[in-house]
């Protein structure tokens, strides 16, 4: 038979507050789950079609570097590339 600790601790809805709960997995003030690969799926990054040559902006759209083709002005820009 389980202590009385061990009883009120599987007792507790949330009995490690410092973890987040699976429920709150895709939600909104939640966390977002990961693809298969590993990694932060893109629909829930940004907004928008992207076709493979944008950047993610910090407002959360997807945007063309400048001199690729497309955008222009003084837009400046990161590429992440992996690790």
């Amino acid at each position: 038979m389980p202590s009385a600790e061990m009883s009120s601790h599987l007792a507790d809805a949330d009995p490690h507050p410092q973890y987040q709960l699976e429920t709150g997995k895709n939600q909104p003030d939640g966390y977002t789950g990961l693809g298969h690969d590993g990694l932060v799926l893109r629909s829930r990054l940004a907004f928008g079609p992207r076709t493979g040559v944008e950047f993610l902006r910090s407002d959360g759209w997807w945007a063309v570097p400048p001199g690729t083709g497309g955008g222009g002005g003084s837009q400046s820009f990161a590429f992440f590339a992996g690790t």
